[in-house]
């Protein structure tokens, strides 16, 4: 047994490494701290319902309102608007936090694996660069908040592996659970357990065998729920999405290689990295993934036990990153096949394996201990001063995309966003350039040519947001959001040239079937296109229907707790009775179509 002076000292050690790591991770992502919300924050956090609404954890837990069904993710948002509402600070911190805890876990859970480097690991882990995406952004709390139960419930099977008490398989179950439920890529865990067991010999105890089917279970029936998720919730399905098996492989090939090499050489980062263009028919497509394959046979014929260690280490590494490989549909997956937060557990097998080797080759060449230190230290300091440079770029949302045009400028989906934040600044000509870009790199998107009709709109520039709208309906002759905008414009628009009312009743009419004649917003403009050809009996008609449709709607929202949508709705109602109005007396609506008041930073 030891000493109470060796326990106190082993105690001492503890406090003092885990807080070096925490420090550490606060140092590598200060810059943040006080970061703006970016990209789809606002779908998560600020402009989700679900979360604001007092009865919200019901409505996340209960409905497909959320984006993606991590309800335990949103009921953190949830509880942290109560606390502070659109104060950035607030999550940032908590996210830090998560991050610098799972760091700690990671320590102790290598430590229960006897790698040697544990500590070194653990801080490596926690202050890569890799992933500042994961702790900056807020949307990405599903990582740390995942992660935190992802290792506890690594570290109570452990535990219950060697010998434990069944309480700690209860733990694990516990454990594992709220896993899946703040982000469901941890349905990997049995099968990198396996992996483990197998690497530390365990793996033929019946007792342990048996305690991995229903970890098993539950994994596969909550892969089931995201799958149907995504395809029917998030809506991951269509052409970009709809690439072969053969394309599929040679993509997961190239992603195994990519995160390794950003994991071994942390140079740049990019928040949006270039989607790559695979063809199906090259041979060399095919050769990254040749590659990963023959080197996991290579390790599984070798016999040494360093093999073994290597196997394990890199096996769970592509294991736990299966779910992202391309093989399943993945919304993100529309603007790159990768990003940095793909890796946050994924990463653990390669970091071990670094480390764990650094540590048997000093050991093996008897390299001085003072020597290794300072290595480790300048590799620390090295991976510290990397993150906080990158960190510093998610101060602000601007800031963080242009970062990432400076890397990646052909990133529609930054210029989308720089787009839409110069035009809620109101700098139409800004945002114009931007969309331009976007329909240029993308030129399938509807989305860049509406974007770009609503600037040119905003510049009074009528003829040439007809045009955007024709060329965004063109390549998209289904999308009703497209069409009745084009015929909101034939309408209504001040200038005569433009206006054509035929037409205008044409995509009226047909974006009105398309909804079933139910949308208060389709109706309208059908009335306006009705009265710009003098048909003011139709107009009357279509628009008293308008108001009906408007007021039922904003009824029905108010009951299941949607004020804000139930206000439009109101709101709506009014304007169109104002339109009512004009058309009972025979004259037409035209009007400019007027941006809502600016925002400040």
């Amino acid at each position: 047994m030891m000493s109470n002076a060796a326990i106190q000292t082993t105690s001492v050690r503890v406090v003092l490494g885990a807080l070096i790591i925490t420090a550490l991770v606060f140092a590598a992502y200060w810059p943040c701290l006080n970061g703006a919300f970016v990209w789809d924050d606002d779908e998560y956090v600020y402009d989700n319902d679900a979360v604001k609404s007092p009865d919200g954890v019901s409505r996340i837990w209960l409905t497909t309102e959320i984006p993606q069904y991590y309800p335990l993710t949103f009921t953190t948002f949830w509880l942290e608007w109560q606390l502070w509402g659109d104060r950035t600070f607030g999550y940032h911190l908590v996210s830090i936090v998560l991050h610098a805890a799972n760091a700690i876990l990671v320590w102790v859970l290598f430590r229960q694996l006897r790698l040697p480097g544990a500590w070194l690991a653990a801080l490596v882990f926690a202050i890569h660069p890799i992933h500042v995406e994961s702790v900056a952004w807020i949307t990405q709390r599903k990582n740390t908040l995942s992660g935190l139960f992802y290792l506890a419930a690594f570290i109570s099977f452990w535990k219950f592996a060697v010998g434990g008490r069944t309480r700690w398989y209860v733990a694990t179950l516990a454990l594992l659970t709220c896993a899946l439920f703040a982000k469901t890529t941890t349905v990997m865990f049995p099968a990198v357990l396996v992996v483990v067991l197998w690497w530390a010999g365990r793996l033929r105890q019946k007792r342990v065998l048996l305690a991995l089917v229903p970890l098993f279970a539950m994994c596969l029936a909550m892969s089931g729920v995201t799958i149907w998720y995504e395809s029917t919730q998030v809506r991951a399905i269509g052409e970009e999405w709809s690439a072969g098996l053969p394309e599929r492989i040679a993509v997961a090939g190239k992603i195994v290689w990519f995160y390794l090499y950003k994991l071994l050489v942390p140079l740049e980062f990019i928040y949006n990295y270039p989607r790559w263009q695979i063809d199906p028919h090259a041979w060399v497509s095919y050769v990254p993934a040749a590659a990963a394959l023959i080197s996991l046979v290579v390790m599984l014929i070798r016999r040494s036990p360093w093999d073994r260690a290597l196997l394990a280490g890199v096996g769970s590494y592509v294991i736990c990153l299966f779910p992202v490989m391309g093989f399943f549909n993945i919304y993100y997956m529309r603007y790159s096949f990768v990003a940095d937060h793909f890796a946050y557990l994924p990463c653990l097998g390669v970091v071990a394996v670094v480390i764990n080797g650094i540590a048997h080759l000093a050991r093996r060449h008897a390299v001085n201990r003072t020597l290794m230190v300072i290595l480790s230290a300048v590799l620390i300091a090295g991976l510290t001063l990397q993150t906080r440079r990158y960190s510093t770029a998610y101060e602000g949302a601007e800031t963080l995309y242009r970062d990432t045009l400076e890397k990646n400028d052909d990133s529609w989906l930054m210029h989308n966003q720089l787009g839409m934040l110069n035009m809620r600044r109101h700098h139409f000509a800004a945002a114009e350039t931007h969309f331009r870009r976007v329909c240029e790199l993308n030129p399938r998107l509807e989305e860049g040519y509406n974007n770009l009709r609503l600037a040119l709109v905003y510049q009074n520039r009528y003829k040439e947001a007809v045009e955007a709208a024709r060329r965004g309906l063109a390549g998209a002759s289904t999308n009703t959001f497209v069409a009745l905008e084009l015929a909101r414009l034939l309408a209504i628009s001040p200038d005569p040239e433009v206006r054509d009312g035929v037409e205008s009743v044409f995509l009226g009419r047909k974006v009105v079937e398309a909804t079933g004649g139910r949308s208060p917003d389709a109706l309208d403009v059908l009335a306006a296109g009705y009265a710009e050809q003098g048909r003011f009996d139709e107009a009357v008609r279509t628009a008293r229907e308008a108001v009906i449709r408007a007021l039922d709607a904003g009824k029905q929202a108010q009951q299941q707790g949607y004020a804000e949508i139930a206000a439009r709705m109101r709101s709506l109602a009014d304007d169109i009775q104002r339109r009512l109005r004009l058309y009972e007396s025979g004259t037409a609506f035209h009007a400019p179509i007027m941006p809502p008041p600016p925002e400040t930073d």
